[in-house]
């Protein structure tokens, strides 16, 4: 069970600010969305209507995450009122709910052929490293992974199940002989740190310079990155 003790401390300590009203012994089970709410969970909303209030009113034992108040509050439930109430609710669920994979474990179904890799790194079933990959530190890859090239991956990086890094983009000429011909990609990838990609994600080498993702960017599932391409800091890409 989940006390709001429990909350108040963590909030504290990742020094997020945050106001408590109502019920302050209210424990819960687990987490719930919104538009499934039931007792005994927390769960977030992002902005109070007429119709939200009476929802939550019918339920005991929540605590509710939000920006503001409900003019009427059940006093059976915990309200803990911050600026940015979805952040908080997903900080909340991934320290006390979340479970992580463990790290610094590289599977012995997967081929790897190069000895750059840094400490606490783990790579899943059947995926394939090259021999010109560098891995930074606190990596988590995938299964079904394959990796070729010049590819520079840094620390703190998350490349979900699936993805394909470091292949020839979509680029041809015409020949002497009138047809269409591959062109040379000589260039690599260089993978920023904090970056996630999602899974069956592409990413190509580039042609002559490298394919440049930035620091803290987040990348969906299904998504592809061509070649020359720089993406910078903190962007999202979505499919």
């Amino acid at each position: 069970m989940l006390k709001v003790s429990d909350i108040e401390k963590f909030l504290s300590e990742i020094k997020i600010e945050y106001q408590i009203f109502g019920n302050q012994a209210v424990n819960v089970d687990c987490y719930s969305p919104l538009n499934g709410i039931q007792e005994n969970k927390i769960t977030w909303v992002k902005n109070w209507d007429e119709g939200t209030e009476e929802k939550l009113n019918q339920f005991q034992n929540l605590i509710i995450i939000c920006r503001e108040t409900a003019q009427k509050k059940n006093k059976e439930n915990c309200y803990i009122v911050c600026s940015d109430p979805k952040m908080c609710f997903f900080e909340i669920l991934e320290k006390f709910y979340f479970e992580k994979e463990v790290a610094n474990s590289i599977s012995q179904y997967t081929v790897i052929k190069t000895n750059r890799i840094g400490k606490n790194v783990s790579i899943g079933e059947f995926s394939y490293i090259g021999e010109n990959v560098k891995i930074g530190e606190n990596v988590a890859i995938g299964t079904h992974v394959t990796i070729t090239g010049k590819v520079n991956i840094g620390d703190n990086t998350v490349i979900a199940d699936g993805c394909i890094l470091g292949k020839s983009g979509y680029g041809y000429y015409i020949a002497v002989d009138g047809h269409r011909k591959k062109v040379p990609h000589l260039g690599g990838v260089r993978i920023g740190n904090h970056v996630e990609i999602g899974a069956n994600t592409c990413i190509d080498c580039g042609t002559m310079q490298d394919t440049i993702i930035g620091d803290n960017t987040k990348i969906d599932n299904l998504c592809h990155i061509g070649h020359n391409s720089q993406v910078g800091k903190d962007a999202m890409i979505v499919a």
